[in-house]
């Protein structure tokens, strides 16, 4: 007889949910305010005032907690993304957009960029569990995949020519840049006394440099660029951006 999928859930497992999801909140506040490195079961026990034991029935590690927080942050994150996805502009307004996305999530969730960065790291790898490895690679590609399709989107009606290189090396090329840029933001540079006053807009740049160089029209306009990339923010990410500035010290 076939069961019910959606049944409710009894009072017992939605205490267990509860009480996994306290001990997860626990975590991130750790993780943020103190670093993965001073993450400790012990210290979400007591915060949570609970047995060890019984976290380690959630939990048979700190690194399975980064692992749990760090797909939640890339749901967040591909959900944003996927908004770039709909954008009723060209495509490479598109792929802009998915640039954007991901800035915006950088700009309001600073903490939880800086926290996984440590999920590729061959302590915290090798002791995640199966599921959680899987669940993280399948987000992880989906990123990949939705920018890919952008540019598969773009060579296919003519505006990216094919021959300059494959829809997978542009979309890491891309990655790279992108990347290697929220890289620089975590380490507090002086980025103003450098000479860069607004390193969103820096990145843009290279952006547009780079896409014109692949032949992807419509070839950018350096003194439009500016606008383009604030009327997609107001369109798509205006609430986002509103609860990032409120951050701001």
């Amino acid at each position: 007889m076939p069961t019910n999928s959606m049944a409710p859930l009894s009072r017992k497992q939605r205490e267990i949910a509860e009480r996994h999801t306290h001990f997860l909140s626990i975590a991130r506040t750790l993780l943020h305010e103190e670093g993965f490195h001073q993450l400790s079961m012990d210290r979400v026990a007591e915060l949570a005032e609970y047995s060890k034991g019984t976290v380690y029935q959630h939990f048979p590690c700190k690194e399975e907690m980064l692992g749990q927080l760090c797909i939640s942050a890339m749901q967040r994150m591909l959900a944003l993304g996927r908004r770039a996805l709909v954008h009723q502009g060209s495509h490479r307004e598109r792929l802009m957009a998915f640039f954007i996305a991901h800035d915006v999530f950088q700009k309001l969730e600073f903490n939880d960029v800086l926290m996984m960065q440590n999920f590729h790291t061959d302590q915290v790898l090798e002791k995640l569990s199966p599921i959680t490895r899987q669940r993280h690679d399948e987000l992880e590609g989906a990123i990949f995949g939705a920018v890919k399709s952008i540019v598969e989107d773009a060579m296919d009606a003519g505006d990216l020519p094919r021959q300059q290189a494959s829809a997978s090396d542009i979309v890491f090329g891309l990655w790279s840049l992108t990347h290697g840029a929220e890289s620089l933001r975590s380490c507090n540079l002086p980025f103003a006394e450098l000479g860069v006053e607004d390193t969103t807009m820096a990145v843009v740049l290279m952006l547009e440099k780079l896409l014109d160089g692949l032949g992807w029209k419509p070839m950018s306009d350096s003194c439009c660029s500016f606008e383009k990339i604030q009327e997609l923010k107001s369109v798509l990410f205006k609430e986002e951006l509103s609860a990032a500035q409120q951050l701001q010290p």
